[in-house]
């Protein structure tokens, strides 16, 4: 058991959980494709925003604007995909040993790395989410003129509700 914990048999394992997952994905795909065509989606009941989602299904644009999206994905995704597993690595191996410069390159773009990714992850969900998060916030505080109750009001109805039924 003792030639397990080595680098060599830590590495085959990963290859092959890793590249096992992708093979009988490819497989069971090819043997039994979904062929799915999205035209259940339109039956979905739209919540929020149902005008706007209407006005877009009537141009047409939601496949043209899905199509536009798969061709950006692939073109920058697997182009990214590809330079980060095969040339950035075949680009490391030519430089042979790493020289103390070579690896504060290394350590500074995974740190500008980590910390981009950090501030995307935390910070495009809270911008997307802005008006929700200000309408929330001015509720709770009173200054939301929107047409929502104001917190006064929302004690008052209740307090005529509990007036009444009593």
């Amino acid at each position: 058991l003792t030639t397990l914990g080595k680098k060599e048999p830590m590495l085959a394992g990963n290859v092959v959980a890793l590249g096992s997952s992708a093979v009988i994905h490819t497989v069971f795909s090819l043997l039994k494709p979904q062929n799915y065509d999205f035209k259940s989606m339109m039956n979905i009941e739209v919540l929020d925003g149902h005008d706007e989602v209407m006005e877009s299904i009537q141009k047409g644009a939601g496949e043209c604007d899905l199509e536009h999206a798969k061709q950006w994905i692939l073109r920058w995704g697997v182009g990214f995909s590809l330079f980060v597993i095969l040339v950035f690595p075949v680009l490391c191996l030519l430089a042979g040993v790493f020289s103390q410069g070579f690896f504060s390159f290394w350590v500074f773009l995974s740190l500008i790395w980590g910390f981009g990714a950090a501030g995307a992850i935390i910070c495009l969900p809270i911008f997307e989410s802005k008006e929700a998060i200000t309408g929330i916030v001015g509720t709770l505080f009173g200054w939301n003129n929107k047409g929502m109750l104001q917190p006064s009001e929302v004690n008052s109805e209740s307090d005529d509700s509990v007036s009444a039924s009593g």
